[in-house]
């Protein structure tokens, strides 16, 4: 079959996102914990990205938009628990920004990630 396309490609647009701090490409182990109407439920994921205020994750089961979750991320040394609001929710991927956070100690957070 011959197919002739005389049309041009469109270039992509460029995206100009300013953060209030820098996000860093991770793939730490994550579990989430959901409260539901019927008890706790745990599952599981990976990271996407973090930052101090948020992170995105893929996990099993997307939860919903405006849902409060715990977070935990596994690191080698210690896991660390953080209470957060989902922002956006997919089936690709979930985004979650931290609440409290205001504590989180910043010190330690890159500590914790370099290792």
């Amino acid at each position: 079959m011959y197919v002739d396309s005389r049309g041009t490609w469109a270039g992509s647009r460029k995206y100009h996102v300013r953060r209030g701090e820098p996000r860093y490409v991770s793939s730490i182990p994550v579990t989430l914990q959901r409260f539901l109407r019927f008890g706790p439920c745990v599952t599981r994921g990976v990271s996407l990205d973090i930052s101090v205020r948020g992170m995105s994750a893929l996990v099993c089961g997307a939860p919903r938009v405006g849902e409060t979750v715990v977070i935990t991320l596994s690191f080698r040394d210690a896991p660390i628990e953080m209470l957060a609001t989902v922002r956006h929710s997919s089936d690709a991927k979930s985004g979650f920004e931290f609440t409290l956070c205001r504590r989180l100690p910043n010190r330690e957070f890159r500590l914790g990630y370099r290792n």
